[in-house]
């Protein structure tokens, strides 16, 4: 089981925050990234979105992966936190 969450708190400036999470048995198959680039790339051709944000622990060594290869960019490290953004002038992997 897969579940993307787009939250919509900064639409008013034209961006979302993109969240995901996969059972355990569902993990190392490819399915989170083919479904999270699935919805960025959905999310991005929205006339009102210009940008997409994600974050995820610094631990989370699965979760960077996913973003890299959907080349998600990291752009700001917090305590635990990193932010990862992809504007939409960027090319999506």
């Amino acid at each position: 089981m897969l579940k993307v969450i787009l939250n919509s708190t900064g639409l008013h400036r034209g961006s979302l925050e993109i969240g995901y999470y996969i059972a355990p048995s569902y993990r190392q198959q490819g399915y989170a990234s083919e479904a999270t680039k699935a919805v960025v790339d959905w999310v991005l051709s929205q006339p009102n979105v210009q940008s997409v944000t994600a974050g995820c622990d610094r631990d989370n060594i699965s979760s960077k992966r996913v973003l890299e290869k959907i080349g998600i960019q990291l752009v700001e490290s917090r305590d635990k936190m990193l932010v990862w953004k992809l504007c939409k002038t960027a090319t999506v992997k």
